[in-house]
C-alpha cells in the first residue's frame, strides 16, 4: 500500500506515528495543539509527495526528521512564546529510584537543547546512535559523545541536589 491518500494509510499514519510526534514536540516544549498541527502537516507532505519507502525504518526516520524540523520552525516563528510548563511532559517513563519523574524532567529541561534531544531519542525513545544521527543530522560518534556529556551533566545536577539536602 503506497498511496498515502487512502483511508487505510491515514489510519496507519495516526496509529503508528502520532504518539512519537507528540513526544518529540513535548521535548521541544511545544503544546499538544502544536503537535497535532505538526502531525497534520507531515501527513499532508506525505500525501502531496506520495512518498514510498524501502522499509519501515527509513519511513520512521524520515517522519521523525520532518517532525524535528517542524518543531524547530515553530520555535523560530514569531508566534511562539517561551512559556514552558512541566505539565507538557506527561508521557515519559524516564525515572530514577531516587528521583521522581518531575525532578528528572526538571533536570532534563535544564540541559542545552542538543543534549536534551539526545537524551530524548536515546534514553526515552530507545533509538540507537545510528538512528539518532540520521534524525539529527550528526555523526554517530557525535551522538555518543553528546549522550556521554548529557549523562555527566545530569549526574552533576543530581550530585549538587543531593549535597544540598
Amino acid at each position: 500500500m503506497n498511496d498515502w491518500k487512502t483511508r487505510e494509510k491515514a489510519e496507519y499514519f495516526v496509529n503508528t506515528y502520532s504518539d512519537i510526534i507528540l513526544r518529540i514536540c513535548i521535548t521541544y516544549s511545544l503544546s499538544k495543539e502544536d503537535a497535532f498541527d505538526i502531525c497534520q502537516n507531515i501527513y499532508i507532505k506525505l500525501m502531496k509527495k506520495n512518498m514510498v519507502f524501502e522499509d519501515y525504518r527509513k519511513e520512521r526516520s524520515y517522519i521523525i526528521k520532518i517532525a524535528v524540523n517542524e518543531c524547530k520552525d515553530i520555535l523560530k516563528s514569531s508566534r511562539f512564546k517561551k512559556n514552558v510548563s512541566i505539565d507538557k511532559y506527561e508521557n515519559t517513563s524516564f525515572l530514577s529510584s531516587h528521583y521522581d519523574e518531575m525532578e528528572i524532567l526538571d533536570i532534563i529541561k535544564k540541559l542545552p537543547e542538543k543534549y536534551r534531544n539526545i537524551i530524548y531519542f536515546c534514553c526515552i525513545e530507545g533509538f540507537t546512535s545510528d538512528e539518532t544521527s540520521d534524525i539529527l543530522g550528526i555523526s554517530p560518534s557525535a551522538v555518543r559523545k553528546r549522550l556521554s556529556r548529557a549523562r555527566n551533566m545530569i549526574k552533576k545536577y543530581m550530585e549538587v541536589d543531593y549535597e544540598g539536602l
